[in-house]
């Protein structure tokens, strides 16, 4: 199996053909904004890492190419290593002459009108001066605060800056005529992605040179961000945390969107076929053995379950499973998984890492990894909901009883022999049943698996370890 998955593929008459989110619904709202706003403005695409928004993006872009848009795209964070996003923007930008004479005529006159931007001022002042100056001379005068020089620099730095100031209003009339000429009867859709995962200082000029230098009629600007990581680097940016954020980017974006959150369920058996799981918990080794036919089904509904209730977020979602995918690479297709468990000991080295290590250490007597699983795991209100985490607790208890040593073992069913009744060493947190039926019953169906009554947890917490640099 890979470690990496493979980008989801996007048919072009079909651009939403392979989304198993659902989410061509809000690709047709965003695409009546568009529609209704057509004279431009910037909108943002505003959700976490880790919630499919590069993959929303480009088909969404696909879609509008579909509807006679002229779409154009842009990776920020592929282009960050260049300190200039003025001229990969303007990159972008000639992709829309094509075979238009016309056209490439005018944006010859764009780019005449913004080389004067693509150099710094004072270093062009300093040269001019240093014609009529020794070098030395000038550094000395600037140092001391000479009148001349200092004079002198100003002077050309005010003439510099007077230039500037006449040829962006230039460079916003020829653009406007460019942007008439190639964007037929609709604007054009320019979007930048993952700008929010670029350096702090390339992200906010990609901000602020997208107002000044492009803020004119007839392109819609598409960013794809993380509003709080971008927020950070504003604030990194202006190196002061004082820095409000918002106030910051509601100067450059018009309109924020959040693409809805999928259903838990759906999305982890989205992240299920993403990661390709099906290749070893239903490889074919493994449908010779009637055991192991719940298998799917148990551990989407287990984790679709746990991370509705402890309200995981996507991108630790993505993460578990990427891991998942990695720990079954470990284990013979012939084994048991024990996925719940398997499930809750990759979330708690991620989440909880002081309890995983306690449970690798073996810190906890059986009853103290009970009274602090139950601490953890989600509150149960509904029998059903308790059934599933009371199977957990007792599949986890009979699992770390059987790795500590046998003078620290509790008896896990106690049976007495004059009568029918079973009782355990161990007093369940989860079963709010006084007498604890229901753990019992999950305690006494494990003691009669024949291959599993006595595994052990040594069995699964070495492979979860060798995850250690990749989990954090």
């Amino acid at each position: 199996m890979k470690i990496k998955h493979d980008n989801i593929e996007i048919p072009d008459n079909n651009p939403f053909a392979n989304c198993q989110l659902d989410r061509k619904k809000y690709a047709d709202i965003l695409t009546n904004i568009i529609e209704t706003y057509s004279e431009g403005f910037v909108l943002a695409i505003d959700n976490k890492w880790g919630t499919g928004k590069t993959t929303f993006v480009k088909m969404w872009e696909r879609q509008l190419h579909l509807n006679e848009f002229n779409t154009l795209y842009l990776n920020a964070w592929e282009n960050d290593f260049d300190d200039k996003p003025l001229l990969a923007i303007l990159s972008c930008l000639k992709e829309l002459i094509n075979d238009n004479n016309e056209a490439n005529e005018i944006f010859k006159d764009v780019l005449d009108r913004v080389s004067i931007f693509t150099n710094k001022i004072l270093p062009i002042a300093i040269k001019a001066i240093a014609k009529k100056m020794g070098a030395d001379e000038l550094l000395q005068d600037i140092l001391e605060g000479g009148a001349a020089g200092a004079t002198e620099v100003l002077k050309k730095e005010v003439e510099i800056y007077s230039n500037k100031k006449e040829s962006l209003s230039k460079f916003r009339t020829k653009l406007e005529e460019y942007i008439i000429k190639v964007k037929g009867d609709k604007p054009i859709v320019f979007i930048i992605d993952e700008l929010d995962r670029c350096r702090p200082n390339y992200a906010v000029q990609v901000l602020e040179q997208i107002k000044h230098f492009f803020n004119v009629p007839g392109i819609v600007f598409i960013l794809a961000i993380d509003k709080e990581q971008l927020g950070h680097a504003i604030r990194g940016v202006y190196g002061s945390d004082l820095i409000n954020a918002d106030e910051y980017l509601n100067r450059f974006i018009d309109l924020y969107y959040q693409i809805p959150l999928p259903e838990t369920k759906k999305y982890v058996e989205y992240l299920y076929n993403l990661y390709e799981l099906d290749k070893f918990i239903n490889s074919n080794i493994r449908k010779n053995y009637s055991v192991f036919e719940r298998d799917k089904r148990t551990l989407i509904e287990f984790a679709a379950d746990l991370f509705m209730k402890i309200n995981l977020p996507l991108r630790l979602q993505h993460y578990i499973f990427r891991n998942l995918k990695i720990i079954l690479s470990t284990f013979k297709p012939n084994q048991y998984i024990f996925s719940e468990v398997t499930l809750t000991l990759i979330y708690l080295r991620i989440n909880n890492l002081d309890v995983f290590n306690n449970i690798v250490k073996k810190v906890y007597s059986t009853q103290e990894l009970l009274n602090t699983i139950s601490e953890i795991l989600p509150k149960t209100d509904s029998e059903k909901d308790g059934t599933t985490y009371v199977w957990l607790e007792a599949r986890i208890a009979s699992l770390y009883n059987y790795s500590l040593p046998h003078n620290k073992q509790v008896a896990l069913l106690i049976r007495k022999a004059d009568s029918n009744d079973i009782q355990s060493g161990l007093k369940s947190k989860i079963d709010n049943n006084i007498r604890n039926f229901a753990f019992i019953s999950a305690l006494t169906r494990i003691d009669e698996e024949r291959e599993t009554h006595n595994a052990s947890i040594d069995f699964i917490l070495p492979k979860i370890q060798l995850l250690e640099n990749l989990i954090k």
